[in-house]
């Protein structure tokens, strides 16, 4: 996480109005290292939450509500074995979102591994996430958080790429030595990487439904303004 933390602080520009939320489990093995983390300083503010134990999609939506009640403006889905690696990366956001013509896209920049191909960390605005009432589907075990988001963002077509924003994923598939202890339980408990994987993604595939009414439901408020 420090690492994450780090390449955030090094690479925000200096008017940066950047915030960072941490969720950490109550019964991580590190928790005594994330609170001496919490106590550095960073070139943004970072506040640490510590709860009980929640599926990654519970944490998420957690954080998007607290980080939309500071008055945050867009929700950027991160993980810590993530290093940003593009100086001034929010400025680039910031001029690419206001380029949009209205708030109801879903962004993602170069994560190293899938370029435009695919939306592993989805960025939504603060309208977006109010309009739905969540940020991620709570429904999955480990997975498909970002797919159930980018299938609602392809159905109406408001996805945006955005390539000059290098956020390296040093995904523990990819990259060996990545896998924390924190993933290494979740495994352990649930099984396998590749049957948690499957079952997230026949979770999602049930969903279609759900998903098109998603959809739906941001063209038509789209269609109203």
């Amino acid at each position: 996480m420090r690492r994450h933390l780090q390449s955030i602080s090094d690479t925000i520009s200096t008017t940066s109005d950047v915030c960072v939320y941490v969720f950490v489990d109550s019964d991580d093995p590190d928790l005594m290292k994330y609170r001496d983390l919490e106590a550095e300083q960073f070139n943004m503010p970072t506040v640490f939450l510590y709860d009980d134990v929640h599926s990654i999609g519970v944490a998420w939506n957690i954080m998007a509500k607290l980080a939309t009640n500071d008055g945050a403006d867009w929700i950027v889905m991160g993980n810590d074995d993530i290093v940003y690696k593009t100086s001034d990366w929010d400025i680039k956001l910031d001029t690419r979102v206001s380029s949009l013509c209205d708030a109801y896209h879903v962004l993602w920049v170069d994560d190293g591994i899938n370029q435009e191909r695919w939306c592993a960390f989805p960025m939504v605005s603060k309208e977006w996430y109010t309009h739905l009432g969540y940020f991620v589907p709570e429904i999955f075990i480990f997975g498909c958080h970002d797919a159930w988001v980018f299938e609602v963002a392809k159905h109406i077509n408001r996805c945006v790429y955005v390539p000059k924003v290098l956020n390296h994923h040093l995904h523990h598939s990819k990259h060996s030595g990545e896998a924390d202890a924190t993933t290494t339980l979740k495994h352990q408990n649930a099984g396998s990487r590749s049957s948690i994987f499957a079952r997230d993604i026949r979770t999602l595939e049930s969903k279609r439904t759900e998903i098109i009414a998603d959809a739906n439901n941001i063209q038509r408020k789209i269609q109203s303004n």
